[in-house]
C-alpha cells in the first residue's frame, strides 16, 4: 500500500501536530510518501527523521507571510504561489500513484489541497483528512487579511466534508466541524510516550541529587506566550532576591527564538 501525507510541514517538522503525525505512522506496514509546502529541516537532535520513501516540496521560501509585508505576501501566496504549489502536487502524485492520501489542510497548503483533492485529481483515490488547526487561529486575519483567512477556512471544511474518512484534534473541534460540514468525524489519536522516553527520564531520575540551582521543567506547548512571559518575570523577580533557578523545557517546540527566552 503506497501512503502519502500532504500537508503544510515536512516530515522532520518541529511541534505537536508532527509529532503526532509521526507517532501514528509507527510500523505503518506499506510505503510513505510526503508532499509538503516546507522544505525538511537539518538533522537535528530531539527530530527523527520520518522514514519516508520520497519527499516533495514546493517551499515559496521567503514569500511566507510572516512577520514584513504580510499582507502583500499573503496575496502573492494566493495569486501566484498556490497555482505553482498545486501543479508540484499534481505532479508527484502522478508519479507515486498512491492508493491514499492523507490530507492534512493546514496553513497555506490548504489551498494547493483544495484545487488539487477536489477539483483536479488524477485518479480516484482514497482521502483521509485531519483538521489539528484552523486558519484563523494565531492572528492570522490581521496578518494575511480577513478575506484569504475566510477562503482558507472555507476550503479546509470543504475537505473536511469531502473526505472518505475524517478526523480533528479535539471533541470541541469534532462538534463544530459537524455543525459546519455535517460530516461525523471521528478524534484524532494524541501523543503518548514511547519507549525511548521512559528511557530518557529513568535516565535523569537515576542521576545523582544536585546540590545547585533549582530546576524547574516544563513538559509540553506553549499555547498562551503573554502569560508565559509574565510566568518568567516573577521568576527574573525570584533570581534578584539570590535564589538561583533553572527553567527547562521538553517539548516538540524550540523556544530559543522567544523574547522571554534566557540562554545561560
Amino acid at each position: 500500500m503506497k501512503l502519502l501525507v500532504a500537508t503544510d510541514f515536512p516530515p522532520n517538522a518541529r511541534g505537536g501536530g508532527p509529532a503526532v503525525i509521526r507517532q501514528m505512522l509507527r510500523s505503518f506496514p506499506g510505503q510513505i510518501y510526503w508532499w509538503s509546502c516546507r522544505r525538511s529541516l537539518a538533522r537535528t537532535s530531539g527530530v527523527p527523521p520520518q522514514p519516508v520513501l520520497e519527499h516533495a516540496h514546493a517551499s515559496p521560501r521567503r514569500l511566507f507571510p510572516q512577520k514584513r509585508l504580510t499582507r502583500w505576501k499573503a496575496i502573492a501566496m494566493r495569486t501566484l504561489w498556490a497555482p505553482y504549489a498545486a501543479h508540484s502536487l499534481t505532479n508527484f502524485l502522478r508519479k507515486i500513484s498512491p492508493d491514499c492520501v492523507w490530507a492534512i489542510p493546514h496553513d497555506w497548503s490548504i489551498l494547493p489541497l483544495y484545487r488539487v483533492l477536489l477539483r483536479e485529481t488524477p485518479s480516484p483515490l482514497h482521502l483521509h483528512a485531519t483538521i489539528q488547526d484552523f486558519p484563523d487561529i494565531h492572528h492570522h486575519g490581521a496578518d494575511w487579511g480577513p478575506k484569504i483567512v475566510s477562503t482558507l477556512a472555507h476550503q479546509q471544511e470543504a475537505l473536511y466534508a469531502n473526505a472518505d474518512s475524517a478526523d480533528a484534534t479535539s471533541l470541541p473541534m469534532l462538534n463544530f466541524l459537524q455543525k459546519r460540514t455535517g460530516k461525523e468525524g471521528v478524534q484524532m489519536l494524541h501523543a503518548g510516550l514511547e519507549s525511548e522516553d521512559f528511557h530518557f527520564l529513568e535516565t535523569l531520575a537515576s542521576m545523582p541529587p544536585s546540590t545547585g540551582p533549582i530546576r524547574i521543567a516544563y513538559a509540553g506547548t506553549i499555547l498562551v506566550d503573554p502569560e508565559f512571559s509574565f510566568f518568567t518575570q516573577l521568576l527574573e523577580k525570584i533570581r534578584v532576591l539570590g535564589v538561583d533557578l533553572q527553567l527547562e523545557f521538553w517539548s516538540a517546540h524550540t523556544y530559543s527564538a522567544r523574547p522571554w527566552f534566557r540562554q545561560e
